[in-house]
């Protein structure tokens, strides 16, 4: 499970979609704080923030996080 390459790939379409980390953060309802250390791997990011970032940034899941399929 390669999640370093699947939260590069998060932090490539928030720079391609000129958004922020924290603008994220609001959208899946978690604090700056541990979007930053599950985009950085520090923390283990569930499921079900996943299933929010995906939709929050209208991608599939599995193009976000085929690595962890």
């Amino acid at each position: 499970m390669n999640e370093r390459k699947t939260h590069t790939k998060v932090l490539q379409v928030l720079l391609e979609e000129e958004r922020s980390k924290s603008w994220l953060a609001r959208q899946i309802g978690v604090s700056n704080t541990l979007m930053h250390m599950m985009l950085h791997g520090k923390r283990a990011m569930a499921d079900k923030y996943r299933v929010r970032i995906s939709s929050a940034l209208d991608r599939d899941y599995q193009e976000l996080f085929s690595q962890l399929v």
